[in-house]
């Protein structure tokens, strides 16, 4: 019987152990504020799509005025003068 005992009270022992060691690990929190800092070109991207957003109104504006040459050019009522065109072609130099 003193065997016996002896024994499951070993047996206990291990198993206690045992559970210690397969029982996950609690890690312990990050305090601490993170900070991202983007890239040169990750600042001209967000930098563009926020003046591409702001201009979104002007652009459907700008479809309109599109849409209203389409149909002068389809029906011959649009005339522009060679002088303008070489004006605005120059303008840009």
């Amino acid at each position: 019987m003193l065997i016996n005992n002896n024994v499951q009270a070993i047996a206990g022992a291990y198993a206690v152990q045992q559970n210690r060691v397969a029982a996950p690990r609690r890690t312990a929190s990050v305090s601490q504020a993170s900070e991202v800092v983007f890239s040169p070109e990750g600042q001209s991207f967000a930098s563009l799509l926020q003046k591409l957003r702001k201009n979104a109104d002007r652009d459907q504006i700008r479809s309109e005025r599109v849409d209203s040459l389409k149909e002068q050019i389809a029906a011959g009522d649009y005339d522009v003068s060679n002088e303008n065109i070489a004006a605005s072609m120059l303008a840009g130099f």
